[in-house]
């Protein structure tokens, strides 16, 4: 399914290997952030051989920050970004059906009520995104949402794009051009700016 967006850049919903990829980053963040305070906190208990019960503060402490890595990714990162870690590292974004990034709380339904659903059909929801034609999983319906692959983030995309001429500009080269005045003649100065 191709979607243009409004800048017109064209995306494709992404194959369900490059989303079981980025869920499979996502939820690695996390475990390693756990498996890390557990080892500190059993580390921490037999160096006291249990004097001070420090080992459970830590633990805790990890318990926290895996919940707190969990919620800044999956709701604040995703809700502002439309991207997870996992999605950012695959080049994968989190769109409304129209193209356009998701909303906030679009993407709050999407993992907050649709993850939970998705997971509670005992993961036939995911599969909607293997085998549907739309490749939206039980949670992107829900939530009025798709998953995106832009097609300008593959190698050869770029290559084409910058043998064409066409490639994206940054955005010092997009101030550059703004500041450019067009001469009758055709010709480019630049303002100068005071700052």
């Amino acid at each position: 399914m191709n979607v243009a967006t409004a800048d017109t850049t064209p995306t494709q919903a992404a194959p369900f290997t490059l989303r079981l990829g980025a869920l499979l980053i996502d939820y690695a963040v996390c475990a390693a952030t756990l498996a890390g305070a557990t080892v500190a906190a059993r580390w921490l208990a037999s160096e006291t051989r249990g004097a001070a019960r420090g080992d459970d503060v830590v633990e805790g402490f990890g318990y926290l920050l895996t919940l707190s890595i969990f919620a800044f990714n999956f709701i604040v990162l995703a809700g502002f970004t439309g991207r997870t870690f996992g999605k950012w590292a695959t080049g994968i974004c989190i769109a409304d059906t129209r193209g356009h990034y998701a909303n906030f709380a679009r993407v709050f339904l999407r993992h907050v009520i649709g993850y939970p659903l998705t997971i509670l059909t005992f993961g036939l929801g995911f599969l909607l995104a293997a085998f549907g034609s739309r490749k939206r999983a039980l949670h992107d319906y829900l939530a009025g949402t798709i998953v995106l692959r832009d097609t300008s983030v593959t190698r050869a995309a770029r290559r084409e794009k910058v043998k064409t001429g066409t490639a994206t500009r940054t955005r010092a080269a997009n101030v550059k051009a703004a500041q450019a005045v067009k001469t009758p003649v055709g010709r480019s100065t630049e303002r100068s700016v005071r700052r």
